[in-house]
């Protein structure tokens, strides 16, 4: 599972940059990125928001968890 969380100007991105945001924090300097791994394999659950019915199943499962809820009690609704 990937979690992607970003606050950017988008008049600061390129078009690809846009369609691909991640491109940009690669290219600058100015930004730290982490990568963690797990013991468990979660790739097959995505909340990313890539259009209308991605958009309503989080809003769904923010409502029921909360905005700050845990992963892996987002996790846990997708497997319902």
């Amino acid at each position: 599972m990937n979690s992607e969380i970003f606050n950017i100007d988008h008049k600061r991105l390129s078009k690809d940059q846009r369609e691909h945001v991640t491109k940009y924090f690669y290219t600058k300097n100015d930004y730290k990125i982490l990568n963690y791994s797990n013991n468990k394999n979660y790739s097959k659950y995505n909340l990313s928001i890539d259009n209308k019915n991605d958009f309503f199943l989080v809003s769904k499962i923010i409502k029921k968890k909360g905005i700050f809820g845990n992963w892996k009690s987002y996790v846990k609704e997708l497997q319902k």
